[in-house]
């Protein structure tokens, strides 16, 4: 998915194009393959090999000519980010954003000084093993 906020380009997937290059690779770590793919300026470098994707007569629709501000991946094993600098000078943050129902976190990139950070939603503490208890507790109180 590619747009704009202000200026600043964005760049990002739903992560099939990186985990599918796992598969196939000795590479371990999300963004170092999030970084390869931006110095090849090619999103999607095994598909349609390996990835399902719509074939394209002409003009490779994964191949981006500009680096973008920001580069992101979803559902990665976990948070990463890192900072490079393209040839042309350009930088380029990096996110590896963290699958959401595995890890209950938000990555937040503020777009003017690109650093990030992140939100955990995971409640799982707050929850005891006497749910049912609480429910009925829940129950009575409201009725």
């Amino acid at each position: 998915y590619k747009f704009s906020i202000n200026g600043i380009n964005c760049l990002g997937s739903s992560g099939q194009n990186i985990n599918d290059m796992k598969k196939y690779s000795r590479i371990e770590t999300g963004i170092e393959l999030i970084e390869r793919t931006l110095r090849w300026r090619h999103l999607a470098p095994t598909a349609p090999d390996t990835i399902e994707c719509f074939p394209s007569l002409g003009l490779d629709p994964f191949i981006f000519t500009e680096s973008p501000h920001i580069y992101f991946t979803g559902n990665q094993e976990k948070f990463d980010s890192q900072l490079v600098r393209g040839t042309d000078g350009q930088i380029t943050r990096l996110i590896s954003v963290p699958e959401f129902s595995a890890s209950s976190t938000l990555v937040l990139c503020e777009v003017n000084s690109l650093e990030c950070r992140t939100i955990n939603f995971d409640v799982s503490e707050l929850i005891s093993d006497d749910i049912e208890g609480k429910f009925s507790r829940l129950q009575t109180a409201t009725q």
